[in-house]
């Protein structure tokens, strides 16, 4: 009986290690894509796309205040500190300029992070040609104009990025939460 008792936990402690080994790689697997790849680039892409809806909204803004509020033309003040022309639109020029230059900071950090990282995300056919033509489109624009804002359509890779990201995270979750020993490994 202790023979079988000796065998029997030993067994339990072979498949308690192997589980355990298992776990981590998997942990460690997950958290390196969330931590290199999926959360730094969704989080950029996140800010280009509000950037995208923030500057034609400050230009519309800028419309209807000067034409609904107050006109500015009537305030010599105002036309002579800024040297004449419309206040708003100087106003609404040199910050949107600002932002079309932080929005091409975003792009070009997306693309080092795609360039560093891309092995770790291991992208199924659909996300890898969003990446290719997102770094091949970031990459044209760089060359033609560093100024420019650098407009791209990222509704369909920010969607990809935003499921990939989440669903990792919740794998993450629940491997956290359940631990080396009662996870199921089938999943993966």
């Amino acid at each position: 009986f202790l023979f079988i008792k000796l065998i029997y936990e030993k067994h339990v402690d072979r498949v308690n290690s192997i589980k355990l080994t298992k776990y981590n790689e998997i942990r460690d697997n997950i958290k390196q894509k969330l931590n290199l790849f999926y959360w730094p680039i969704y989080l950029r892409l996140l800010c280009i796309y509000q950037l995208n809806h923030l500057i034609p909204d400050l230009k519309k803004c800028c419309n209807n205040y000067s034409l609904t509020e107050i006109n500015v033309h009537s305030y010599s003040s105002y036309n002579n500190q800024s040297g004449g022309g419309n206040y708003l639109d100087k106003y609404y020029n040199k910050n949107t300029d600002k932002l079309k230059l932080r929005q091409n900071e975003y792009c070009v950090e997306c693309k080092a992070i795609i360039e560093k990282y891309i092995y770790i995300c291991c992208p199924n056919d659909k996300l890898g040609a969003e990446l290719i033509n997102f770094l091949n489109h970031v990459n044209i624009s760089i060359v033609i104009d560093e100024k420019r804002e650098i407009e791209h359509n990222i509704n369909t890779l920010l969607s990809l990025i935003e499921t990939e990201v989440y669903s990792y995270q919740e794998e993450y979750n629940d491997l956290i939460n359940n631990g080396p020993y009662n996870y199921n490994y089938k999943q993966i």
